[in-house]
Order: structure tokens, then C-alpha cells, then sequence
């Protein structure tokens, strides 16, 4: 649906392009309506827009939409839209050529938004690692040092095939993981998650986009990222070193086959709800 703004400027535009054979009938036209625009925009009236879309209601639909493009626009030094509808010499411009002028303003503006969109999303993933203290470049990527363990490993607290995360997951070789509502999920993952240990500044419940990790195996591949969730601490799990759950010591489920310099992202810092981990 147009906005009133939109429709309002689009017939000033109809009416300064079709009106200007009318002679002083066009002059006023133009002029009324190039107060009412260059006004405040916000104190125009609901009744004002309906009273100039009566005087124009013959104006084809998909007319006004080929020349929308003001909704994108930002005014500068007070210019009215009466002078986009002008060329350099002050002639009147096409329909086709406010087409393409349309064209143009609508992919510069999307560039922009797209840039500032992407600037956004640089500054939110530094934010997450810069919160977490560890420094990161500037798309939040860090260097990442991996290994694996298994919930029968030496010092874990393991007992009858099954232990505990520090944040309380039970693990087991032969059930799976325990998820929130109760139920075992099989294999090594908590929903889409892989189990890592990490550094207690890293909070329980964060997640990280693993890349270039050259691991394989349990759903990994080496030429994908992939995402794990903060479920567990361990004596010598410092800084940006992680330690991977692999389900049993010798299980080999998930094997280094490229050696490759591994970096990660927090793509969520903590997160916990209701005392566990959302999936």
C-alpha cells in the first residue's frame, strides 16, 4: 500500500507534468501544491491528501507506481519535489525518464542500506567477542585452538556410560544428550549444537560459528562451518581454546584430516532461560 507522503508527492509530480498545457490554471496548481509540500509534511491532513487524489482520480495506478520514488528520498536545502520532476535545463522530464530516475534513486538508496546493514552486523559481531574479552577482527573473528573429549574422560565425573556438563547436560554413550524437555537426543549434538568446553568468560549457553576447523565427522565437514554451544568448562580451557564432545574418548566420531588454522565467532553470548540453554 502507498504511503500518504508517497502518493501525495507522486501527484505533484502527474499533475506538474500533465498541467503545464493548461497555462495559468497549471501555475496555480503547481504552486498550491508546492506549499503544501514544502511545508511541514507531518501537519498535512488526511482530508487534504483525499481532496488532490479526487482531482486526479483518472491517473493510471501502475503510473504512480513506475515514478515512486520519493519515499526514498531524503530533501535537500529545502527543495520541493516539483524540481525532481525538471531536467538541468528546467524542462519538464518523461514519465520514462523519471522511470529511470526512479531506477536510480531506489538502487542507491538499497546500496546504502545494504552497506549500513552490513556495517550493523560487523559492529554486533565484534560487540559479542569484545564482551567476552577476547579480541577479534573486524567481523568478530578470532583464532581458535580445538581438541576433543569424551564424557569418559580422565577426571570427568563419569558413571554407568553417562556424566554431566557443568551446566548440568547429562551426556550419554549410549542415549545421546539430554535436552531441555526430558528427552535423549542420539548421537553428540544439543538440537543443531555440537558440546564445547570453553573459557569461563565465555558464559554458559553462548554460541560459536566454527571455520576452517579441518575436522570431519558426526555431520562436520571441513569446508563447512559449523555451530557450538557453550555446555561445559575443563582445568585447562583457556582463552580461545575449545574442547570438542566427541561421546565416548576412542569413539573417534569427529577427526582432525586437514591442518588448518581454525577461527570462530560468537554469534550469541549466553543466553541462558529458565536455568538451561535454548536450542
Amino acid at each position: 500500500m502507498v504511503s500518504k507522503r508517497m502518493q501525495f508527492a507522486l501527484l505533484i509530480s502527474i499533475f506538474t507534468l500533465f498541467g503545464c498545457a493548461s497555462g495559468n490554471s497549471a501555475t496555480q496548481t503547481v504552486n498550491k501544491t508546492e506549499l503544501l509540500f514544502t511545508g511541514d509534511k507531518q501537519a498535512i491532513e488526511h482530508e487534504n491528501m483525499l481532496s488532490v487524489m479526487q482531482l486526479y482520480h483518472s491517473v493510471d495506478e501502475n503510473d504512480i507506481k513506475e515514478i515512486a520514488f520519493l519515499e526514498n528520498m531524503k530533501p535537500q536545502n529545502n527543495e520541493s519535489f516539483v524540481t525532481n520532476v525538471r531536467n538541468a535545463d528546467g524542462e519538464l522530464r518523461s514519465v520514462s525518464a523519471l522511470k529511470t530516475l526512479s531506477e536510480d534513486v531506489v538502487s542507491t538508496v538499497e546500496k546504502q542500506k545494504e552497506a549500513e546493514r552490513k556495517k550493523r552486523e560487523k559492529e554486533k559481531k565484534t560487540k559479542l567477542a569484545r564482551q567476552a574479552g577476547i579480541p577479534s577482527d573486524e567481523n568478530g573473528l578470532f583464532p581458535l585452538y580445538t581438541t576433543t573429549y569424551g564424557v569418559d574422560c580422565y577426571g570427568c565425573n563419569f558413571n554407568n556410560g553417562q556424566g554431566n556438563t557443568a551446566m548440568g547436560v547429562k551426556l550419554d554413550i549410549n542415549k545421546g544428550v539430554l535436552l531441555p524437555n526430558g528427552s535423549w537426543q542420539p548421537g553428540i549434538q544439543y538440537g543443531k549444537y555440537y558440546v564445547i568446553a570453553a573459557d569461563p568468560g565465555i558464559p554458559m549457553c553462548s554460541v560459536l560459528k566454527v571455520y576452517d576447523h579441518g575436522l570431519r565427522g558426526s555431520g562436520i565437514s571441513p569446508d563447512k562451518p559449523f555451530e557450538a554451544i557453550v555446555l561445559d568448562r575443563g582445568g585447562a580451557i583457556r582463552g580461545t581454546h575449545v574442547d570438542l564432545y566427541i561421546g565416548s574418548e576412542n569413539s573417534g566420531a569427529i577427526q582432525k584430516v586437514s591442518n588448518t588454522s581454525a577461527k570462530a565467532q560468537i554469534i550469541r553470548l549466553g543466553g541462558m532461560k529458565n536455568g538451561s540453554c535454548p536450542l
